[in-house]
């Protein structure tokens, strides 16, 4: 497949418009304006056979006829360039009506100019929206080039055929045939193989080497771009990728394509993996939104359970406050009921170690230690009493304790206790 730069002139173009009109005039005796209607017509069906359309939210993209880069005569033959399938492909991903795009091949290939960008962009395209390719006839060289980007490869039958892996160049040698003719042909260039594959020379081993070498290289990309298309190795290519194209089961069996159904039973297909995704896309919706719900109430229940944390911890808080107030008035009372009792029964203020005792009593205990210490304040004014010297010998200004042992004296003088 080599790349052919066609340049035409104007003239040669009127000279096509020319022909056509000529030959409805042929066979039609039409008007020259029911010839244009009828030329129109023909053109419109043309280019409808490379028109991309939308059925059923999938947008088949027509491959047709001879693969060109951008030939702008091709819709004159129905045929379908690089371009157009790249621009309808753009059309296809941006529409949001569309779910699915297929390519409908029908092409013997073409050209390489184009071909192995418009493959990587198809490629590229897959996860984007699903990619089928599908043939009723042929889908080979370029046009499988193509077709094997695309997420699965359908035949529509079992003589439909594809493959046709490989590269072909062909060189033409006029140079004897204008020799015979008379014709001398004279090549200026500059650059020692400006003039490689010349058709008015021989071709030379040479020349012939390098463009194998062109040829080797267009074959090695193309081999590795339907390994990575297909998902298979280099080596498993390999065994098919000798120029052959191979029908309906044996192109399945190959891995070239992934099976047989008609055009309608893919577009069916694309409807049943697109409600398919729905339903998936809306379980994973609905799944989102339970467990977002039962985040939510997670977090509330962590929240109410924080909250009742806070005010159990605020309670426990007030509650120690509570009980060290408590426990400060019980000591403080203790102390003045200590103070008081020792006061009523000595004259004087209890010591640190009789509070700390009188604190370490039961309630009982105090009960019975109050009582004891009234008998012995009562015994105590008794014996003042009777000794009549408690206010004589102590006086107003004498010691608690000198008190005591002038009371002990007493007692002992009047035979109340015994002396030591």
């Amino acid at each position: 497949m080599a790349t052919n730069l066609v340049l035409v002139k104007k003239d040669q173009i009127d000279a096509v418009i020319t022909a056509v009109e000529t030959r409805q005039l042929r066979v039609s005796s039409q008007p020259k304006a029911g010839i244009y209607e009828m030329f129109d017509k023909a053109l419109a069906t043309l280019e409808a056979q490379t028109t991309m359309r939308v059925q059923d939210g999938v947008a088949v993209i027509p491959v047709n006829g001879a693969i060109s880069f951008d030939d702008p005569f091709a819709a004159f033959f129905g045929e379908t360039t690089i371009k157009t399938i790249s621009d309808n492909l753009d059309k296809a991903l941006a529409d949001d009506s569309v779910h699915s795009i297929l390519l409908q091949v029908n092409s013997p290939g073409g050209y390489v100019t184009g071909v192995e960008a418009l493959s990587d962009k198809l490629y590229a395209a897959r996860g984007k929206k699903r990619l089928y390719a599908h043939t009723e006839g042929m889908a080979a060289s370029a046009a499988y080039w193509i077709a094997s980007a695309a997420d699965r490869v359908f035949l529509g039958s079992g003589t439909a055929e594809v493959g046709s892996i490989g590269v072909y160049l062909v060189h033409f040698d006029y140079s004897t045939l204008l020799t015979n003719a008379g014709i001398k042909v004279t090549e200026v260039t500059a650059g020692e193989f400006k003039g490689l594959g010349s058709p008015y020379t021989e071709l030379s081993k040479q020349d012939q080497k390098l463009l194998q070498a062109d040829v080797d290289y267009i074959y090695t990309r193309f081999v590795e771009a339907v390994a990575r298309n297909r998902g298979i190795s280099t080596e498993e290519v390999l065994k098919s990728a000798n120029g052959l194209t191979f029908f309906g089961a044996d192109a399945v069996a190959k891995s070239l394509a992934d099976g047989i159904s008609t055009h309608q039973e893919v577009i069916a297909m694309t409807k049943e993996q697109e409600d398919k995704a729905k339903a998936e896309a809306a379980a994973a919706e609905q799944k989102a939104k339970d467990e977002a719900a039962v985040a939510a109430k997670t977090q509330a229940e962590a929240g109410t359970l924080a909250a009742a944390q806070a005010t159990a911890a605020a309670a426990q808080a007030e509650l120690a406050q509570y009980k060290a107030k408590e426990a400060a008035e019980n000591k403080a009372k203790i102390e003045n009921e200590a103070q008081a009792a020792y006061k009523s029964a000595f004259g004087r203020d209890a010591t640190e170690e009789e509070k700390q005792h009188y604190a370490t009593l039961t309630e009982t205990g105090r009960k019975l230690h109050l009582a004891n210490l009234k008998e012995t304040a009562d015994n105590r004014s008794a014996l003042a009493k009777k000794a009549g010297l408690f206010t004589e010998i102590a006086g107003e200004g004498a010691a608690a304790n000198d008190g005591e042992d002038l009371l002990l004296h007493a007692a002992q003088s009047l035979g109340h206790i015994a002396k030591s």
